[in-house]
């Protein structure tokens, strides 16, 4: 195994993803790298000590950027101005900041703006999150054979952005390149909106007849499954990328009226050319999504 590209890494949330980038990278070059961990619970952070997740914690989040060659985002976006605001005057020059947030857009260009001359900024998005969160979740496998989506801008130096994919690359991930708007138009549609639309249809349920709840089966539950991920995480997130998602959530309401529509007039012919077309799309995922 190869010497690390960084050496010491401070990861700000060590929950599902951070906890497993921290796992990922001891498990790959144990006392070779130095992994510390900050978050708000210290409950949190003594689990992924045992797990052996990070190498050391602390609930101040100066601790854990001063002297770091890669700081990784990982709190909930809300919170990633604040800290870059915070910790701007810790970072030392030749330093990586990345985060892993599942939003981009216009939150890539002020990270950017905030981060001192001589350190270096790349947006990433693991696609490997689930509805569980917290280091007692943290899995150091979880990013092998996943993809991660990194979101360089004009501004990116490509020495950093090699680094940075040959971060993930080493971890296991197919690595595929985007921007910031266009990575927020994508997972707005495949992400973000599902999201959406799984909170949406449980509350439906449960506002019309919660005892209904009750009798849900496989189809149901796997249907909503994403509507156990913590809310505040997913309001974040819709607020951040409010503009795509009210086209999207437009677009979808005319495509239940339209189903709405054909079965006011019952015609059988339109139905089924509806869902005909949408089970076509769905098999072209593959029975492993």
């Amino acid at each position: 195994m190869s010497e690390p590209d960084f050496k010491r890494v401070g990861i700000l949330g060590v929950g599902l993803i951070g906890g497993s980038l921290g796992g990922a990278l001891k498990g790959l070059y144990r006392d070779r790298i130095e992994v510390r961990g900050y978050g708000r619970s210290e409950e949190n952070l003594r689990e992924a000590l045992k797990k052996g997740l990070i190498d050391f914690y602390s609930l101040d989040p100066d601790d854990i950027a001063r002297g770091a060659d890669l700081l990784v985002l990982a709190t909930p976006v809300s919170g990633f101005e604040t800290l870059v605001t915070r910790l701007r005057r810790v970072l030392s020059s030749g330093s990586v900041v990345i985060d892993v947030g599942s939003v981009k857009g216009e939150l890539v260009h002020t990270i950017e703006s905030l981060l001192p001359e001589g350190v270096g900024f790349v947006g990433c998005h693991p696609i490997a999150g689930s509805e569980k969160s917290g280091a007692v979740n943290a899995d150091p496998g979880l990013f092998r054979d996943a993809l991660c989506v990194i979101t360089p801008t004009e501004k990116t130096s490509q020495e950093v952005l090699s680094r940075v994919r040959m971060l993930w690359e080493v971890l296991g991930c197919r690595v595929v390149q985007m921007s910031p708007e266009e990575h927020d138009r994508v997972f707005g549609l495949i992400s973000h909106l599902p999201h959406v639309l799984s909170y949406a249809l449980v509350k439906t349920v449960g506002d019309l007849d919660s005892d209904a709840l009750r009798f849900s089966g496989r189809g149901f539950r796997d249907t909503t499954r994403i509507a156990k991920s913590p809310p505040g995480l997913w309001v974040d997130i819709c607020l951040y990328n409010r503009d795509n998602l009210l086209l999207f959530i437009d677009r979808l309401i005319d495509e239940l009226k339209e189903i709405g529509i054909v079965l006011r007039g019952r015609d059988r012919n339109k139905l089924l050319e509806i869902f005909t077309r949408a089970r076509s799309l769905r098999q072209g995922l593959g029975d492993d999504c």
